[in-house]
This record gives C-alpha cells, sequence and structure tokens, in this order.
C-alpha cells in the first residue's frame, strides 16, 4: 500500500511486457518481403499504447544475410532510419552497433522503451529497436 493507504497497481514485469509487444510487431515485420519496399506502414495495435505501433514507418527492407534465427528490418520513421531486430530462440547473439552518445547513447531500447544492456541481442529477449544502423546495414535509398 502506498502512503495514501492506496494499493498500487503492481508494474508488468518483462515477461508480460514482452508478450504483449512483441508478437504484433514480429508478425507484422515477418510478414513484409521485397515488395513491400517503400510501403508506408498502417501500424500493429498494442495493449496499453494509444496509437498504433510503427504507424507512418517507411518499409526499406530486411538485412540480408543474417545468420538463422536473427531477424533484422529497417525503417525509416520521421527523419530516422531504425533498425527493429529480434533473435529467435536457439538463434546466435547479434552485435548490436555501437551508437554515438550525441545521437543515441545507448544500443538498443526493447519496444517498450526500457534501454537494453547487452552488446548484442540474445536470443528469445524480443524485438529490440537501434537508433544508429551501421551505413553498410542500410539500402542504397536510405540515407
Amino acid at each position: 500500500m502506498s502512503c495514501l493507504g492506496r494499493a498500487r497497481k503492481p508494474q508488468p514485469t518483462h515477461a508480460e511486457l514482452s508478450a504483449r509487444y512483441d508478437p504484433p510487431v514480429i508478425a507484422l515485420l515477418a510478414g513484409l518481403g521485397p515488395q513491400d519496399v517503400g510501403r508506408v506502414l498502417d501500424g500493429v495495435r498494442v495493449e496499453g499504447e494509444d496509437d498504433p505501433l510503427l504507424q507512418g514507418a517507411e518499409y526499406l527492407g530486411r538485412l540480408p544475410d543474417t545468420p538463422p534465427g536473427v531477424h533484422v528490418h529497417l525503417l525509416r520513421q520521421e527523419e530516422a532510419v531504425l533498425a527493429y531486430l529480434w533473435v529467435d530462440v536457439g538463434g546466435p547473439s547479434w552485435p548490436l552497433p555501437e551508437c554515438d552518445p550525441r545521437r543515441a547513447g545507448f544500443r538498443a531500447r526493447q519496444l517498450w522503451g526500457q534501454i537494453y544492456t547487452w552488446r548484442a541481442a540474445q536470443a528469445g529477449d524480443g524485438v529490440l529497436v537501434s537508433a544508429c544502423p551501421p551505413a553498410d546495414w542500410l539500402p542504397a535509398a536510405a540515407p
């Protein structure tokens, strides 16, 4: 109970947040292919969010030649190019790009905004968002 006598609502666990955010985003991104490059996404609804996630983002494509179980999708949201990535359970870890501290200050965030502190995406950790994909990840059309 708080000092005012009301019980606080428990904060969701990492597993609960992952179960809420990751499946709809993975379903959307996994369903996109080369024919969708340049498409502006409608986004996906996530419980607890007012606006659909990824709404208005332009799909730039997948990073080719990733190992089995590693998924890296590039999107443009407003002026930024972001990498949305995840590693399936049993997949290899995937190094995350180092970001300029003046730009992002961290390698990646989870979909709900929590900073991801590992230097590489780990299997089963859910969808991560990197605000600083390296130049060699970007398609020719992206700045």
